[in-house]
């Protein structure tokens, strides 16, 4: 995880991941890379550092899943998105053995199209492929919280997932 928040030279920070402080000596830059972790929730904490002491922390929860890229693509295949619940965007993932016009929509709860990702007028070639979805509609609004499907249809091949946004 980077995040580049404040870049001040009369303010330092400590950062910490589960109460566990991650930060030898305060930054003064608040970028932070925490890297090498497992699939799970971590809740990252960070302080303001005073001459006299630290301040309360903002704390921001994370969610890390990791995913491996399939070496050979064996199937058209489409994935659960990711992250899911998502808050802003979400990425969502698909394989394809063989070049083909792809659609992505998104439907409301009650199969009502909310949004064409993919309209079908692009060919995807062979491989992994990736299409976000920042959570707004066809007219640019953003949609509000729940439940929501996305269905994807390559040639004869079709297939439905479930994804939460929440706000």
């Amino acid at each position: 995880m980077t995040a580049d928040i404040l870049s001040r030279s009369d303010i330092v920070f400590n950062v910490y991941r589960d109460n566990v402080l991650l930060t030898a000596t305060p930054i003064s830059t608040l970028s932070f890379t925490d890297t090498n972790l497992a699939n799970g929730v971590y809740v990252y904490g960070v302080t303001v550092v005073y001459s006299l002491g630290e301040s309360i922390p903002a704390f921001y929860t994370v969610i890390v899943e990791v995913e491996e890229e399939p070496e050979e693509v064996t199937s058209t295949e489409l994935f659960s998105n990711f992250p899911n619940p998502f808050n802003v965007e979400t990425v969502i993932r698909f394989t394809l053995l063989k070049d083909e016009f792809v659609t992505i929509g998104i439907y409301n709860i009650r199969g009502q199209r909310v949004r064409s990702l993919l309209d079908g007028s692009h060919e995807f070639g062979t491989g992994v492929h990736n299409v976000r979805w920042d959570g707004t509609d066809d007219n640019g609004r953003t949609v509000s919280s729940g439940i929501y499907l996305y269905r994807m249809r390559a040639g004869e091949y079709q297939s439905v997932r479930r994804m939460l946004l929440m706000k």
